[in-house]
Order: structure tokens, then C-alpha cells, then sequence
């Protein structure tokens, strides 16, 4: 009798999620901006308009590039009229400088780098919720609109279930690449205007 298991192809093994993979390439980058941002005392009125003023800064442009590049309806949601607001109950003024974000470009093909760029500036929320969280009753009542983000929290969610299938194509790992790219150039963004703001000494690479 034929043995019919030989005919049968190969299991396939999947690849790590999209989620997991990001984690992996960003990790260092990552931890040298949350430590960056450990320093600062968040119960500090200055200190917290210092840490708003950097993400106002470092979002603008970002923000505008995934206004450009990411799909219909699915760009995070802006967070600058947050900051701003905050950043004006605080007694302060957004800063003007906005570097643009200007990924490298790749000849791929592929425009999976907003998913790498939504990850980034999705995920950041988490840090977020924790600053909010240890502070308490500390925090300004009338500056908690971008710490707590509620919309963004839900888009998150949404996002992580999309990143969080395994990779199981050739197409699928070439996708994976192309949003690495993106998260990449998004840390590295955030550390450039980190070390405008003196957050980051010259020189350290996120």
C-alpha cells in the first residue's frame, strides 16, 4: 500500500509576528530614549513641558510624512492639538522648530515603512499611560490630554492585532523588512530631536 504522508508537502513554518520582529530591531534605540526620558522629573512643571515640547517636536513631522504615506484611515490619530493644549495649560507655547521626517528612501518598491512609523508612535502611548500613572494626583488635571490618550489607545489595539500575525510568505518577510525601515527612521528621528533639546548627548544613536 502506498504510503500517501510522502506526497504531503512540508509543514510551513511560520516566521516571528511583525510585532515581534519590530520589538527586536528597535529594542536598543527604544531603551536609550526611555532612559533618556527617565531623567526628567514629570512631577516637574518644567520637566514635564521640556518632555511635551520634544514630542510636539519630534511628531510634526511625522505626523505630516504618515498624512502623506499611510493609507486611508489608518494614520494614528494626530496628537499635536493634544500636546499643544497641554503644553498652553502648562503655561507654555509648542516650540516652532519642527524637523521634517524624511525616512531613507528604499527602491523596494514596498510601502509597508508607515506601519513601522505607526508602531512607534503608537506604541509610545504605553510609556505614556506609565508617566500618568506614577504620577498620580500629581499630574496636572488640565495636562493629561496627551498622557492619557484614550484614542490613541484604541488605535493601538487595533494595530497590534494587525502586526501581531506571524510572518508565513517571502512577501510577508519583504513587508517586515520595509516597516523596520520606518520604525527605525522613526527612533532615529525622535533621538535627533532629543539631542536638539539636550535629552540626548551628541552623538548617541537611538
Amino acid at each position: 500500500m502506498t504510503d500517501r504522508t510522502a506526497f504531503q508537502p512540508a509543514d510551513v513554518v511560520a516566521g516571528p509576528s511583525l510585532r515581534d520582529t519590530l520589538r527586536s530591531a528597535t529594542r536598543s534605540a527604544h531603551q536609550t530614549l526611555d532612559d533618556a526620558m527617565a531623567a526628567l522629573d514629570m512631577a516637574s512643571t518644567r520637566d514635564l513641558c521640556t518632555f511635551l515640547s520634544f514630542q510636539h517636536m519630534a511628531r510634526a513631522g511625522i505626523e505630516a510624512w504618515l498624512a502623506s504615506h499611510a493609507p486611508t484611515g489608518e494614520m494614528p490619530p494626530p496628537q499635536l492639538p493634544l500636546i499643544a493644549r497641554d503644553l498652553v495649560a502648562l503655561g507654555a507655547n509648542p516650540p516652532a522648530l519642527a524637523p521634517a521626517f524624511v525616512p531613507r528612501a528604499s527602491d523596494d518598491g514596498l510601502d509597508s515603512e508607515w506601519l513601522g512609523v505607526a508602531y512607534v508612535v503608537a506604541g509610545s502611548h504605553l510609556g505614556n499611560r506609565a508617566i500618568l500613572a506614577q504620577l498620580g494626583a500629581a499630574a496636572p488635571a488640565t495636562a493629561r490630554r496627551f498622557l492619557s490618550g484614550e484614542a490613541m489607545a484604541g488605535y493601538w489595539r487595533k494595530l497590534r492585532l494587525r502586526i501581531g500575525q506571524p510572518a508565513e510568505t517571502p512577501a510577508d518577510m519583504l513587508a517586515q523588512a520595509s516597516a523596520v525601515r520606518g520604525a527605525q527612521a522613526a527612533f532615529a528621528h525622535f533621538s535627533a530631536c532629543a539631542t536638539m533639546l539636550d535629552l540626548l548627548p551628541a552623538g548617541v544613536a537611538a
